[in-house]
């Protein structure tokens, strides 16, 4: 099978420091993969490399074949926080990501009624949904997410990855998640990739989406990713 999102470094580095090395990922159409490793490892370089915010890197990026040299309207980036402009409400927050319907996407990460409201009066999660909504503003079909519901307590941690779920089926999107919460990772993932100083290693989990929160049938994944993160010592 042809993968819609091939992500190839050989190398980046930041001065002298050798920050990646001989990386290959690749995500296929309707894919959720979460990105896991120790802090320091590089996540978060891969994910701007791979929404083609970062071009000083030895490698390619492609989206259905086709090489992407810069930001591309079909490959969305969520940060870890919402970084929303204060003097704009949620749907002028929204709007400025494209030209999509506001209203829609509100509706679409359960904010609907909130499109006047502005950022100093919504919640850590709901700023975090405008923050979803204006990255599919664009349509993309690759969303790239970095640590987003770190900020977040862990009953609205639950909810915003509900939401992700049921826009990503809605949408048919493409998702690589960067996360350091395992449990995060095993939920959310038809895949975990696992990013350490020798590249990466690839963990299938087990159980079709969506799944049930702490169904035991992915615990051996869960070891054995512990494992790994331990040894690496990232913790």
């Amino acid at each position: 099978m042809t993968a819609l999102f091939d992500v190839s470094i050989a190398s980046k580095q930041h001065g002298e420091r050798q920050i990646l090395r001989d990386i290959q990922l690749t995500l296929h159409a309707g894919e959720i993969v979460s990105l896991v490793g120790a802090s320091g490892c590089g996540k978060s370089t891969l994910l701007t490399i791979a929404s083609g915010l970062d071009t000083a890197y030895r490698g390619r990026v492609l989206l259905d074949g086709v090489p992407i040299q810069g930001p591309h309207d079909e490959i969305g980036l969520i940060f870890q926080e919402p970084r929303l402009f204060p003097w704009l409400t949620a749907a002028q927050n929204i709007a400025f990501g494209g030209g999509a319907d506001q209203q829609q996407l509100l509706g679409d990460v359960g904010l609907n009624g909130f499109g006047d409201t502005l950022p100093h009066q919504l919640s850590g999660g709901q700023a975090q949904r405008v923050a979803i909504a204006r990255g599919l503003s664009t349509r993309p079909r690759v969303l790239l997410l970095d640590e987003p519901f770190s900020s977040v307590d862990a009953f609205t941690r639950m909810q915003l990855q509900d939401v992700l779920l049921r826009v990503a089926a809605a949408r048919r999107l493409t998702i690589l998640l960067v996360t350091h919460d395992i449990d995060e990772a095993l939920h959310l993932s038809d895949r975990v990739v696992l990013l350490g100083s020798n590249g990466t290693e690839t963990f299938d989990v087990p159980a079709p989406r969506p799944r049930i929160r702490g169904d035991s049938i992915s615990a051996p994944v869960k070891r054995t990713l512990l494992a790994r993160l331990q040894a690496s010592h990232a913790f």
